[in-house]
Parts: structure tokens; sequence; C-alpha cells
């Protein structure tokens, strides 16, 4: 019951939007990243955390719903950053994240929630940092994004996301995504 409840407000939504469903590929090309690791991740001599500002991809797929006035939007990405390095203690390099996020946008102003998990310093890693074991953790982000361009073939969106998680655990993130649309559910 709950799940044709759901279904109906959605239709709903669609036809008070005179909003067109529409699937996608999603690319991401932050111009900055930065990741913090949770305090249980690190041991107290080594700092925890990384930033990049080459290089950082994030392909993903996306639902779009909307029209001109109200747009409602789900993601899942992933985020590649090959460069990502702590200049202080020069760790390693690499930061990888896994997320989603749900947005709603208002004459082109959005705002969203996420999910994502994260782990740092993949690869390159001095032997003085061998041992330190880095885990996947898990942050909550909000999202701010202004549209910059839109037709029927996609979007383009200038965005910060700002995210926290357990023991500390932070991270900073802008950029331009680029919404590509290949069919049209609705």
């Amino acid at each position: 019951m709950k799940k044709i409840l759901l279904i109906a407000i959605f239709y709903n939504l669609c036809m008070l939007c005179n909003a067109q469903i529409t699937a996608g590929f999603s690319f991401g090309l932050a111009e900055y990243k930065w990741d913090r690791n949770p305090t249980t991740n690190s041991p107290e001599y080594v700092k925890r955390s990384v930033g990049s500002m080459l290089l950082n991809l994030a392909p993903g797929l996306h639902i779009t719903m909307g029209g001109e006035k109200f747009l409602l939007a789900t993601e899942g990405y992933c985020n590649y950053s090959p460069f990502a390095y702590d200049w202080n203690q020069k760790k390693g390099f690499g930061a990888f994240t896994l997320g989603g996020s749900a947005k709603i946008g208002i004459k082109g102003i959005l705002f969203g929630y996420g999910i994502e998990k994260t782990k740092t310093e993949l690869y390159l890693r001095p032997t003085e940092f061998k041992d330190i074991t880095r885990k996947f953790y898990n942050m909550q982000y909000v999202y701010l994004g202004g549209i910059m361009n839109k037709d029927e073939r996609g979007r383009a969106e200038q965005y910060i996301k700002v995210g926290f998680g357990k023991n500390t655990a932070m991270c900073i993130e802008f950029g331009i995504k680029y919404y590509f649309y290949f069919s049209d559910l609705y």
C-alpha cells in the first residue's frame, strides 16, 4: 500500500509541474576536493586530511523530474581523485568516494542532501606510512548548487557541498557537474 501511495504522489507531482522525467549520465569535475579522515582511521602522529585541485572526476547516473520552476533529482556517483595528497606529511596519493544524493530545485537554485563512503591515500605510500590502515568511512553532506545552463539535452550546475561524519570526519568540495539526458521516461 505504501508503494502505491508513493507512486501516486510522484505521478501527481509530475502532473502538477507539467514535468518531464528523464534519466541519464552525469559527469562532475570538482575544482577542489578536501577530505578529513575520522580520528578512528588515523594514529595520533598522522595528519588526517588530503586535498586535490587536479582531475577530480565524478561519473554517475541520475533521474530528474521537473520543469523550469521546480526540479527533483536523484543521483548515484563515484568520485576518483588520483592526485589527492597531503603536502605536509606526504603519506600517499589518491581518494575514492561512492555516494548518492537527492536534490530539489526551485527557480534554478538546488538544495540537496547526500551520503557517501570515502577512502584516502590509496597508493604510492612511503614506507613510514605503509602500516596505517585507511578504511572507507561514512559521510553525510548538504549540497547547494545553481543551474548554469539547461536545454533538452541536459544541464550544467555549479555546486558546493560540505559534509560531516563521525569522529570529526569532514569534506568540502566545489565544482561543476554536467547532466546528460539519454531518455525521456515520461
